[in-house]
């Protein structure tokens, strides 16, 4: 199969590594808080929460308590629909919303389900249901949107050091 489904419930690697993918990735925070640094951008996750990483893009994780767990999903850009698919990088955050949490909870239980105990449908299955999952996301970031928590300062430190990291900056300049 072409995609990575993880359920975590782990207390281990409190601090993610710096990172990116070359698939795109739909990380569903189930239980928890976390700081998700996306490009240039960071948010805070707490649960219910999505965070959408395109191919490419680099990021991280870091969370605020050992008692947290998530699901990621991982999937080539064949699983993401032409119409979405430059939605994906428009929209790197989606807040939970009672409209929407139970559907959401739903669509990650059928994927779990299918995931774990696949037959000859389950692939096209998985597919449909991340359709599915970002035709909603997309249709209600409009009312979700002004929920997004970035933080300017350490969106402004992280503008720094990436147009001056070939120089020898120092902690206090970045500050």
């Amino acid at each position: 199969s072409d995609i990575f489904f993880d359920y975590s419930k782990k207390a281990q690697a409190i601090k993610g590594d710096t990172h990116y993918h070359n698939n795109y990735e739909i990380y569903y925070l189930t239980e928890g808080s976390c700081r998700y640094f996306i490009g240039n951008n960071s948010y805070t996750l707490t649960s219910g929460d999505i965070a959408l990483i395109p191919k490419g893009v680099i990021h991280k994780t870091n969370y605020e308590n050992k008692n947290r767990s998530r699901i990621l999903l991982s999937c080539p850009e064949s699983y993401i629909p032409v119409s979405i698919r430059e939605k994906f990088s428009e929209i790197p955050y989606f807040s939970k919303s009672v409209a929407t949490a139970q559907k959401i909870k739903e669509i990650f239980e059928c994927i779990a389900k299918e995931y774990s105990n696949p037959d000859e449908f389950s692939e096209d299955v998985i597919r449909f249901k991340i359709g599915e999952l970002l035709l909603l996301i997309v249709r209600n970031h409009d009312s979700n949107f002004n929920i997004k928590a970035k933080h300017s300062l350490i969106e402004q430190a992280i503008d720094f050091i990436q147009n001056n990291y070939a120089s020898n900056i120092t902690l206090s300049q970045t500050a």
